[in-house]
């Protein structure tokens, strides 16, 4: 699971820092990179083994990082936006990816085997969409109208983006059907989970350090502890109770 979060020093209105993660729902974090806030988020800032599912929210639908993914021997199933990839159809035309499941009813899933134009090539993936209920597609709404406050208008495409969750993977479709890439996908909210707890426990998110090199220095001693920690967690589930003095 890849996802990154924003740190800031005391008084300040932005973020100074970004905190680039790996984390393994078995182990914990087992991957960090800290940048300053011109720091993008990227696949490509991370390494993965053959054999690794990638899963990531809408920021990480880059084309480039996930042709990064499959150098590597590994698989993704990554959400993305309405234009965030540029779908091309079997001939290399543009592919409308909201025209063609405009008629999904509402609660139903659906996918198509579509491409992703990248250096002049040609990315196979499947594109797995989810058609939500009303509830659902009004809270999204409600987070595209905040999201372009600042804007002159919003563009009519994202509203209607709203009712859909789009996700693109490159796992077999034999083995991983589509309920199996949503459910997946699904579990990406435990890093969510893992940030929070990093902020509610460790308090990353109160930098007592205005000045820079010591800001990194003190951050980089909580990740040490938040790597121990996993580990030590981890370590204590996988040893039985004992049962010495008991009896």
């Amino acid at each position: 699971m890849i996802d990154g979060t924003s740190i800031s020093r005391p008084g300040s209105i932005g973020s100074e820092w970004i905190l680039h993660s790996r984390y393994d729902p078995d182990i914990g974090f087992n991957g960090f990179e800290l940048t300053d806030c011109h720091g993008g988020e990227s696949l490509k800032r991370h390494h993965f083994g053959p054999g690794d599912i990638v899963l990531a929210d809408r920021g990480y639908a880059q084309a480039r990082g996930l042709l990064h993914i499959l150098e590597q021997k590994a698989d993704f199933v990554v959400r993305t936006g309405w234009r965030s990839l540029a779908f091309r159809d079997a001939d290399g035309n543009r592919f409308d990816p909201l025209e063609h499941f405009k008629g999904l009813p509402s609660g139903q899933a659906d996918e198509i085997r579509t491409g992703i134009a990248v250096d002049g090539k040609r990315l196979s993936v499947r594109l797995v969409v989810f058609s939500k209920d009303d509830t659902a597609t009004q809270a999204e709404l409600k987070r595209v109208k905040y999201k372009g406050r600042d804007q002159r208008s919003t563009h009519p495409h994202s509203q209607l983006a709203a009712r859909y969750t789009m996700i693109v993977t490159s796992l077999d479709a034999a083995t991983y059907p589509t309920e199996t890439v949503l459910s997946l996908y699904r579990q990406r909210w435990q890093i969510e989970l893992a940030f929070k707890r990093l902020k509610s426990l460790l308090h990353i998110d109160r930098l007592p350090a205005k000045n820079k090199n010591l800001a990194r220095t003190w951050l980089y001693a909580h990740l040490v502890l938040a790597i121990l920690i996993d580990t030590m967690t981890q370590q204590m589930l996988d040893s039985p109770p004992s049962t010495e003095g008991l009896e």
